[in-house]
């Protein structure tokens, strides 16, 4: 695993983002640990969030002009990255996040921030593990009228823990031809609990997870 995947994973259960033990899913599963993002809620931690996310970006090499962030955990997490790219990597790129309602009054409409018309769109984030709110966020772009000819470059998240049995996400990206990249996956959360011996005991409950993951 690389220093800076190893910094991220210290930095989320420092922060107490990360957590083992016990935790009941939004998709019903039971999980031998937790990722919080609403602990990131500090500008120190949202500056070094933006930094790792520009990091994965810069690394993946996708072909993209716009970030797009899914409401509402995705909407901090696409302004710290679209700042850590132009502070760390002088990359100045357009971003844009979706409402949960549609605003009838104002300046109305679904999106803030860039028009996505003609836009290679990266989306970021925060876990994918049954795809569900990715797939919705992909509909709204694609169907809104005002960001047609667009394309969908790719998916970036924090965490990817999908499951073999699960396979919704695989689905999304053969259909939208996408690649859904993350930080770290679950094996990288392994591997980190076996450097920390206080850790030791739930690397049992965390290694069964391994063998239902892609």
């Amino acid at each position: 695993m690389k220093n800076w995947k190893q910094e991220f994973i210290q930095f989320c259960f420092t922060r107490k983002i990360l957590k083992f033990g016990k935790f009941k899913l939004k998709s019903g599963e039971t999980s031998s640990f937790f990722f919080n993002f609403s602990h990131f809620n500090k500008g120190y931690d949202l500056e070094k969030l933006g930094f790792f996310y520009a990091k994965k970006i810069i690394e993946s090499q996708i072909n993209y002009n716009a970030l797009f962030g899914i409401a509402y955990k995705g909407i901090p997490i696409v302004i710290t990255a679209t700042i850590a790219l132009k502070k760390y990597f002088n990359i100045n790129t357009s971003y844009c996040f979706n409402r949960k309602e549609i605003k009838n009054y104002g300046e109305h409409g679904n999106f803030i921030g860039c028009n996505l018309k003609k836009k290679n769109i990266l989306i970021l984030d925060d876990v994918i593990t049954s795809g569900i709110s990715i797939k919705n966020a992909i509909d709204t772009i694609q169907f809104n009228e005002i960001s047609n000819n667009n394309l969908i470059s790719g998916i970036l998240v924090a965490l990817d823990r999908r499951k073999k049995q699960n396979s919704s996400s695989k689905i999304l990206e053969k259909k939208h031809n996408v690649k859904i990249i993350s930080i770290i996956k679950i094996h990288d959360i392994i591997n980190y609990i076996k450097n920390k011996k206080i850790l030791f005991n739930y690397l049992e409950n965390v290694e069964k997870m391994i063998l239902e993951v892609t």
